[in-house]
């Protein structure tokens, strides 16, 4: 969906997401607290801006691709 968690500020991680296929355009725009995020390997769409204004976030971990057992 399209802004699910936008300017969700008390979200600071986010984890199994084994059975999502896709994440809209700002989902997780403006979550500044956020720092962990977890993304399944099988993802076929992540949206714009997606990691907009999450500045806990290092640019080096944006996305952590875990295949899932």
């Amino acid at each position: 969906s399209i802004y699910t968690f936008y300017d969700c500020r008390a979200l600071k991680e986010v984890g199994d997401l084994r059975n999502v296929q896709s994440i809209g355009d700002y989902a997780f725009c403006n979550c500044m607290n956020l720092d962990t995020i977890i993304l399944p390997k099988e993802l076929n769409y992540y949206g714009n801006h997606l990691f907009d204004g999450c500045e806990c976030l290092p640019p080096e971990s944006l996305i952590i691709i875990k295949e899932w057992e």
